[in-house]
């Protein structure tokens, strides 16, 4: 329960349940009943009889069981959050004893995990006398190796004296199968030996399974870690690493939360893992590239390490969508080792790519794109200038590239925009930051976005204030994101002091967004420099929603016309979600339909390059690009991220808004909500 309240996606489903003495509860016992209403509810009220001044809590709506039941489905594979060296191992997982002996068990067990100098967690059947128990161990200690051994013996003992099994759901297998002659004697053991020699007669089926399974010190060698390897390479230390991991005590031991649940393995729903969802090869999974990494740091590659090539191919076809961030039940963080992966290659190689550079510096070129936005446009728009941009930077033919504007910043100056006309001098000040392609690209987002807060009563400002470092840490270039992220808080710093009165700092590209509230606190080099900036960023839709009611000027807006369909940026799905998007959108008169899809597939500049194009693509067609297709005159479809709608573009030839572009259409000009 602790690990999930540290979750992104389980901590909301732990909040359902009813507190205990003004606290989180340290244990919960489902009690699941079936049958029709009336039924369901007598089993409730005899069950609550029998547990009489517990603290309980029915559950009879369908989506409130489903999140309940979500939390219950993610107890295992949570449990790898865990941080440390030791980790739950499931060799004595599935004991069975007769019910009414369970608490005997549980006490019995926890005696010999206190005399071995660990603990364990307890989760699972207990109505059938089945505990699905693992105790913490870490695999690489030669000490911990042995006690591993000591409890598999003393609990098999354990259980059969309570007159149960060792292994009551999953079978013996490799774990336990060097205790089965304690259990069944020497005689039984030969007569299954017997018994499959008649039909396997070669040995082929399970070797080593049930019969002639070795002694008890094997119970250890089948385990996905080599006994003391990792040492070399240091893994479970700091290892230089560019991000801060000391919450899982290391880069290794991050990498580790993996536990093989293949949670990650969705074909539907949710946002991880999308290159997986369209290859279906365990290689692009979540779980792929966390072993590949972990066998990587651990020496199992033969001492290659990080510098082994199939690494760096099995994360080619991560799009960093931060899916797996939130929704592994281990936050195990793909987009975030794929960037520590390669800033340490790039560190031990001594040398950062081309194009990787030159991605990189994407404000940079934007700025000069826009400076000269008729001749930059013409250029990209030319057979010779896109050739030469695309063998630069590996762009695909069959993408467009985003054309260039005169900047928001000269824009805003423009008396004819009509930014902070009419709002009071007192009233409250907003910043809004320019990010990369609102302040080059799409200036009309940011024209929009002030519009719409001028509306509400306040005065905007807006800043030049730098990059974010987003395009930096994705392609690994973590020194120079960091470097972009005090430049761009402090600049941000100078402001709200000179100011003073700055209520906000409003980011419209939410992967801007998911780089101040994710990658600033992560980096070791910002997470303390920047913490106090990055606390007074908001999003657009955060800010309309949080602001609504304590408006000087609450702003009037049309009903729309047609249906609002949504798409949410994969990042702000990971991290703090589309409720305040869906509920800007209902204050504006609309019923938004959110569509159930993942990433769009672009994936900033994964979906421009010419090798991860037809991926780009595939992923796009799962949902969104299907749904884009469909809509009707008057429909309108709604995305925060600039890597999204380009994707509509490419693949739908249908324009998607941004939020505020969508909120200042339907705004009713020269007109206060409180007058009518």
């Amino acid at each position: 329960l602790d690990v999930a309240r540290a979750n992104l996606e389980t901590r909301r489903y732990v909040e359902l349940m009813p507190l205990v003495n003004g606290g989180g509860a340290r244990a919960v016992l489902y009690v699941e009943f079936m049958g029709e209403v009336g039924e369901v509810r007598k089993g409730i009220e005899r069950s609550e009889h029998v547990v009489g001044g517990s603290v309980g809590k029915r559950v009879l709506d369908d989506d409130e069981i489903e999140q309940v039941m979500a939390l219950r489905r993610a107890g295992e594979p949570l449990l790898h959050g865990v941080p440390g060296a030791r980790k739950p191992v499931g060799f004595v997982e599935d004991n069975a004893v007769p019910v009414e002996r369970l608490g005997e068990f549980v006490r019995g067990f926890r005696a010999i995990l206190k005399e071995e100098g660990t603990r364990a967690s307890f989760w699972a059947h207990a109505s059938v006398g089945v505990l699905h128990v693992r105790p913490m161990l870490d695999l690489r200690d030669g000490a911990d190796l042995k006690r591993m051994e000591r409890i598999a013996v003393r609990v098999a003992d354990l259980a059969q004296e309570l007159g149960g099994v060792m292994s009551g759901e999953h079978g013996d297998g490799k774990a336990r199968g060097p205790l089965l002659e304690r259990y069944f004697g020497s005689e039984l053991m030969r007569a299954f030996g017997e018994v499959k020699a008649l039909f396997d007669p070669k040995g082929l089926l399970n070797p080593g399974n049930i019969v002639s399974p070795g002694a008890i010190e094997s119970v250890h060698e089948r385990t996905r870690i080599e006994p003391e390897a990792g040492r070399e390479t240091g893994i479970g230390g700091d290892d230089g690493a560019f991000f801060d991991y000391s919450a899982s005590e290391g880069f290794g031991h991050a990498i580790e939360m993996c536990n093989g649940s293949g949670v990650c393995r969705k074909k539907e729903g949710g946002t991880m893992c999308p290159s997986y969802r369209v290859t279906l090869d365990e290689r692009h999974s979540t779980r792929g590239r966390a072993n590949a990494l972990r066998l990587a740091l651990s020496g199992q590659f033969g001492g290659k390490g990080l510098g082994d090539r199939g690494v760096m191919e099995t994360l080619d076809l991560c799009l960093s969508c931060k899916g797996c961030k939130a929704e592994c039940p281990s936050n195990v963080d793909v987009g975030r080792y794929k960037a520590e992966y390669l800033a340490q290659t790039y560190r031990d190689r001594g040398r950062i790519p081309l194009r990787a550079r030159l991605i990189a510096n994407v404000r940079r070129l934007n700025r000069r794109g826009s400076a000269f936005h008729g001749l930059a446009n013409r250029m990209i728009e030319s057979k010779v200038g896109r050739g030469m941009i695309n063998r630069m930077m590996g762009f695909a033919k069959e993408r467009s590239l985003p054309r260039f504007e005169e900047s928001l910043m000269r824009r805003v100056l423009d008396p004819e925009a009509g930014i902070n006309a009419g709002v009071p001098e007192d009233a409250p000040w907003v910043m809004l930051f320019a990010d990369c392609f609102t302040a080059f690209n799409e200036p009309g987002i940011g024209l929009a976005a002030a519009r719409v807060l001028n509306a509400m009563g306040y005065c905007v400002d807006v800043v030049d204030a730098g990059c974010c470092g987003r395009a930096a840490v994705s392609m690994g270039m973590l020194k120079q994101g960091g470097k972009l992220a005090l430049a761009t808080s402090e600049k941000v710093r100078e402001v709200i002091e000179r100011g003073g009165a700055v209520e906000a700092v409003i980011a419209l590209e939410a992967s801007c967004l998911s780089a101040v509230r994710d990658e600033w606190g992560g980096l070791k080099a910002t997470k303390d420099a920047t913490a106090d900036i990055a606390a007074r960023f908001t999003s657009f839709e955060e800010f309309v929603v949080d602001h609504w009611d304590d408006a000087r000027h609450s702003a009037l807006f049309d009903a729309p016309g047609g249906r609002v369909v949504v798409h949410g940026h994969c990042h702000q799905k990971a991290l703090w979600g589309m409720e305040a998007t869906v509920e800007m959108l209902e204050k504006i008169g609309c019923s938004p339909d959110v569509l159930d899809a993942g990433c769009c597939g672009m994936g900033g500049a994964f979906g421009m390059s010419a090798s991860h194009y037809e991926v780009s693509m595939r992923i796009g067609e799962l949902v969104l690009l299907p749904a884009a297709r469909g809509l009707r005159e008057g429909d309108c479809l709604i995305a925060s991220g600039t890597s999204c709608r380009h994707q509509v573009s490419d693949g739908a030839g249908v324009r998607a808004l941004h939020p505020a572009e969508y909120a200042a259409s339907r705004l009713v000009e020269g007109r206060d909500s409180r007058t009518g």
